[in-house]
């Protein structure tokens, strides 16, 4: 039975009737384990290592062309001109942030319920004035900086988690990143 080690790539021998399922290679000393029987009958014709001539080794083979459709895909000059759709969904959430502040006047009703609301808006009136910056704050390339500040602060709030987790998903996805960076 012939067959490679997984780990040097060693052309490795050994008898059909070996009992085991795997083996040391006897180059690197990694276990390589045995392939199927009718793998290393069509490997047996595969020269050894030691048998290829060293000059044809550095030969230069051809790398296939791809079609243009997918090498648009891995080209990362390629910048799409319309608005991700994140884009909207991050200034929706915004809304609901800026909207979401006057709500909390409508709770307190006792003298201590009220000291701690002003606490509580105290903390909260600088982040209603991120999230209302950021609505209109979506047209320059460093926006993009000011729009992860903003969804960071939030996911610090572990009741926004479901809508803050995805939404910094995408907005760290590289379409976004290169819809901003177009901008100027």
């Amino acid at each position: 039975m012939k067959f490679f080690c997984s780990s040097c790539g060693q052309k490795l021998e050994l008898p059909d009737d070996f009992g085991k399922d795997s083996v040391f290679c006897a180059s690197c000393g990694v276990k390589t384990k045995l392939p199927e029987k009718n793998y290393t009958k069509e490997l047996a014709k595969v020269p050894a290592v030691a048998e290829l001539d060293p000059s044809k080794l550095h030969e230069k083979k051809s790398t296939p062309k791809l079609p243009p459709q997918i090498n648009e895909c891995f080209d990362s000059k390629v910048i799409t001109t319309e608005e991700p759709k994140v884009i909207f969904w991050y200034k929706i959430w915004n809304a609901i942030g800026v909207l979401s502040l006057p709500f909390l006047f409508l709770v307190p009703s006792t003298e201590q319920e009220i000291e701690i609301m002003t606490i509580i808006i105290a903390i909260m009136f600088p982040i209603w004035f991120l999230h209302l910056f950021a609505i209109f704050l979506t047209s320059r390339s460093w926006h993009w900086g000011y729009g992860l500040f903003v969804i960071i602060i939030e996911v610090l709030n572990c009741y926004s988690w479901p809508i803050t987790v995805p939404l910094i998903c995408v907005w760290c996805s590289q379409d976004t990143r290169n819809w901003f960076k177009s901008l100027k």
